[in-house]
């Protein structure tokens, strides 16, 4: 009886992909995730390629800047996991033979594994998600709030603070630019209105406005639907006395909205101690998941150190 012949491992740049064949192998993962979608990853990072399993039986996102002729693998904005995505449960011999095809030309290799995935051999970091289940009633899942959830949501309906949904998403970038911690370039702006943009057009987003009794906005959150997921992708909030409560209150009204429905909402995580206990607050279950790391540098070693 003839042998099946064993299912290659290759390297394709992005070009090379067949599209169909890829969203339908992330789409069918048994950890399917919108991270993995070539919309999203064509959206939301400068190059990418892959490594493919036979037919598109598994698939490895690589997303990469180039930088002086060099590919280096780096975090994106709004792109926590990367997989790899299966159909079924991966041997670990197989997703170590899928790492060991990334090119050497990667002088750096990082991404996060999705979910579940970790392997001892590959000695990787440690990182926090959370996620909420909203197939119970609102009542059920708001006894799982956490005290200080239960007390913020207070002040906000104190501070007279209201909900509103609406499609236009340019206040939510206008609070964001203002009142971000971090600088943000606008190149990543741009991409994050694309990305709501595209969202929007398949139907697949929502965002929520906490506004006070003038109708100012003090608080935004963007919530992209993928299959039976929520993802919360984008926040901001003003710093105020008189808004006190008003992401709470968000929160709140969207798990209201969505009880008692098939959905899962994914709050992305956080390793920040105070963001992680906002998340957990929910009554949300943390789920871990874990970052490769390995370089290729060879002489440009030397030019690493000489620059940090």
């Amino acid at each position: 009886m003839e042998t099946m012949p064993t299912p290659k491992i290759i390297y394709l740049s992005r070009k090379e992909i067949d599209t169909d064949k890829w969203n339908s192998c992330v789409k069918n993962a048994n950890n399917s995730m919108i991270y993995g979608m070539s919309w999203y990853l064509d959206i939301m990072t400068e190059n990418w390629g892959g490594i493919i399993w036979g037919n598109y039986l598994a698939v490895l996102p690589l997303p990469y800047k180039l930088k002086m002729g060099i590919k280096y693998m780096c975090r994106f904005p709004l792109l926590q996991q990367q997989g790899l995505f299966f159909p079924a449960t991966a041997e670990e011999s197989l997703i170590l033979n899928m790492i060991n095809t990334i090119p050497k030309t990667f002088k750096i290799i990082e991404f996060n594994f999705s979910s579940g995935l970790n392997f001892e051999k590959l000695k990787l970091k440690k990182n926090s998600n959370f996620i909420l289940d909203l197939d119970k009633n609102y009542a059920t899942l708001s006894q799982n709030f956490s005290s200080n959830t239960k007390r913020n949501i207070k002040k906000a309906i104190k501070n007279e603070l209201h909900i509103v949904k609406l499609d236009d998403f340019k206040p939510l970038i206008t609070l964001k630019r203002k009142q971000s911690a971090t600088v943000i370039s606008p190149q990543v702006y741009n991409k994050i209105e694309a990305l709501i943009s595209h969202a929007q057009a398949k139907g697949n987003a929502k965002i929520y406005y906490a506004k006070n009794k003038n109708n100012e906005t003090v608080s935004a959150c963007f919530f992209l639907f993928f299959r039976n997921t929520v993802y919360y992708l984008l926040g901001a909030s003003v710093k105020s006395k008189e808004s006190q409560g008003a992401t709470f209150l968000l929160f709140n009204e969207f798990i209201k909205t969505h009880a008692n429905t098939n959905l899962t909402l994914d709050f992305e995580g956080s390793n920040i101690a105070g963001i992680a206990r906002f998340f957990s607050g929910w009554g949300a279950t943390k789920k871990e998941y874990y970052t490769y790391r390995k370089e290729n540098l060879g002489l440009l070693k030397h030019f690493k150190k000489k620059h940090e």
